[in-house]
């Protein structure tokens, strides 16, 4: 491909455009921070930015779950999980969604992922217990039970008190 002399200077002046452009901007404090508001508005992408966001999709999906609105909830805890997926209990509740839903192995799955995170939490692995024996997968479901209540026993000597 034969690049001609006037494309070159077309594209050259294009470029000069742009950098006198910018100069203008940013050697100017009121058009700079001007610049950088738009900037802000159209990238909201900071990491802080995004756990925020999750945890409101989170919140509204627990308010929608429990009103028995398992797709809105599903929606939300999808999006929850997008914005920020290090957190257990976004996995958990996709989990419990899954399950209502009669998506077992989905279920199983994120309910998995929420017990990687937190392997401590009794519910989780209750859950999963639960999961295990709607799939019949009994032995399993056993194990899990029994590691839940080894779990939740200190607790329960705790309610004792």
């Amino acid at each position: 491909m034969h690049v001609t002399s006037a494309e070159i200077k077309n594209k050259l002046s294009l470029i000069f455009s742009y950098n006198a452009a910018a100069y203008k901007i940013l050697s100017n404090m009121k058009e700079k921070e001007k610049y950088d508001k738009n900037l802000k508005l159209l990238k909201p992408d900071s990491k802080m930015d995004n756990m925020e966001i999750a945890k409101q999709r989170f919140m509204e999906g627990k308010k929608t779950f429990k009103n028995g609105l398992y797709t809105e909830a599903f929606n939300l805890f999808s999006k929850a999980i997008y914005f920020d997926s290090s957190v257990a209990d976004y996995h958990f509740y996709l989990g419990l969604t899954y399950k209502h839903q009669k998506r077992l192995r989905d279920a199983e799955k994120e309910i998995s992922m929420a017990i990687h995170m937190k392997p401590r939490e009794a519910n989780y692995l209750a859950e999963a217990g639960y999961v295990y024996l709607d799939l019949g997968l009994i032995l399993r479901a056993k194990s899990t039970f029994e590691k839940a209540l080894k779990l939740a026993a200190p607790l329960k000597g705790l309610l004792r008190d």
